[in-house]
């Protein structure tokens, strides 16, 4: 019979058992489900279309409900782990089972499509309650509720002991003793969240319009020719809007329709025209733009010309109606069409002849600045620098004879020292015009540059 050795069995028992209450898994056992896939969004429901009706006496029950949203799809549950028959019986390292897969989420159900609205005509409103309506939103679709979550993988004991030996067995020194590794079992899977319920469409909206003839659309600004508005003139409309309550009481009972409604209370129009009382010829304004615009509070027209036209004229007003008179009219390039013609003598009897080419001086007024240099240099072929500045101001009116467009300026009139005005030296007169037609003015520039001569 073979011996055991004293001390190889007192090892056995002075070996202790290691346990391990929880730890990190090392090594997972089985397969993770896969998730579910979330339910789709219900569709919205379809708006209904509005509608008008010019009414009579007869009764009329309508349907302008919006569509119902429809629910949204159910999350799929997730898949199960797939798990292995039976867990090692020896293992070295801890274990965890597989987690199941989670749920897919529900889908939102669609929103409901809103009620149409209702534009009724009469100008007899006891109509409206021979009119039952229901322009209700359509209710929102139902929420999907979430899939269920897959199973994971179990553990048959929390504990799995493997033993451990060392040297070979028959020998003095072979011994053993066992290790426990923990098995943790997998999660199961997360239950999908559930969608969102859809929203109730919105409840269709009232205008009631006290009229029998179709709403015009509101015409509160244009550009318009002289010419039309010489002619046939221009109409401004606008359309006054109230804002209301009591909706459901002006309709037959149980109709259903926002409180609140639109109500055209008035159409204000406004004319404007033209008269031409002068003698220009119109032809060259005919298609010049003007600008109409109602007043911000609708009480006539405010009208705006162009830059390139000066008008003299004035509102004249009656009823819903403007007329612009025109006394004079004048193009604003017409204005700058001045151009010197010669200068004339020497001395005090220096003049400067300037004639308007536009032929317009009989409805314009003219204002003059002037200054005046003079030099010994020969001024006409080359320009020079040596020049020195007699005057610089105005010309007083008493100093400027007209003759229908030619002005005659007695420029050795005016306080300078007129004798440096002699014959032969080099003269340079920059002359500026300002051209004023009522509140309109512009201004020109014309230089001259020669020799003084006395003729």
């Amino acid at each position: 019979m073979k011996k055991i050795h004293f001390l190889n069995i007192l090892a056995l028992f002075l070996v202790p058992l290691t346990y391990t209450n929880k730890v990190n898994a090392d090594q997972v056992f089985g397969t993770n489900g896969i998730n579910g896939i979330n339910g789709k969004d219900g569709s919205n429901g379809i708006n209904r279309d509005g509608l008008t009706i010019f009414l009579t006496n007869t009764p009329l029950n309508l349907d302008l409900s919006g569509q119902k949203g429809t629910a949204g799809g159910e999350g799929s549950p997730g898949q199960s782990a797939s798990c292995p028959n039976s867990v090692f019986s020896s293992v070295n390292q801890n274990i965890q089972g597989a987690n199941g897969g989670s749920g897919g989420n529900g889908g939102n159900g669609g929103n409901g499509g809103n009620g149409g609205s209702l534009i009724l005509y009469t100008t007899d409103l006891n109509n409206l309650k021979r009119v039952f309506v229901n322009t209700s939103g359509g209710v929102g679709g139902i929420a999907g509720s979430g899939g269920i979550g897959g199973i994971g993988c179990n553990c048959p004991q929390p504990f799995i002991s493997s033993p451990i030996c060392q040297g070979k067995p028959g020998d003095s020194n072979y011994s053993c003793s066992s290790k426990q590794y923990s098995c943790l079992p997998g999660k199961n899977g997360v239950t999908g969240g559930v969608g969102q319920n859809g929203a109730a469409g919105l409840t269709g909206v009232l205008t009631v319009v006290n009229s029998n003839q179709p709403i015009v659309q509101d015409q509160i600004s244009a550009s318009v020719s002289l010419k039309q508005l010489k002619e046939i003139g221009y109409t401004l409309t606008k359309n006054v809007w109230e804002t209301r309550n009591g909706a459901r009481f002006l309709l037959a009972q149980g109709s259903t329709i926002q409180d609140q409604y639109r109500f055209l209370a008035n159409r204000l129009e406004y004319s404007f025209f033209l008269v031409w009382n002068t003698n220009r010829s119109f032809d060259h304004f005919a298609q010049q733009l003007i600008t109409l615009k109602l007043k911000n509070d609708a009480t006539g027209i405010e009208y705006n010309l162009p830059d390139s036209v000066w008008l003299d004229a004035k509102e004249q007003k009656a009823t819903n109606r403007t007329d612009l008179i025109v006394y004079n009219a004048l193009l604003k390039s017409e204005a700058t069409r001045l151009s010197i013609v010669n200068l004339q003598g020497a001395q005090n009897n220096l003049k400067l002849v300037v004639e308007d080419e536009a032929n317009v001086s009989d409805i314009v007024s003219t204002q003059w600045q002037v200054i005046i240099k003079t030099t010994h240099s020969d001024n006409r072929f080359r320009p020079v620098s040596d020049y020195q500045t007699l005057y610089e101001g105005p010309v007083p009116q008493k100093l400027v004879q007209s003759n229908g467009n030619s002005f005659t300026l007695n420029l050795g009139n005016l306080p300078l020292n007129s004798k440096a005005l002699q014959t032969g030296l080099g003269i340079m007169i920059q002359l500026k015009a300002t051209r004023s037609l009522g509140n309109y003015s512009d201004q020109q520039t014309l230089v001259y540059t020669n020799l003084i001569n006395n003729y």
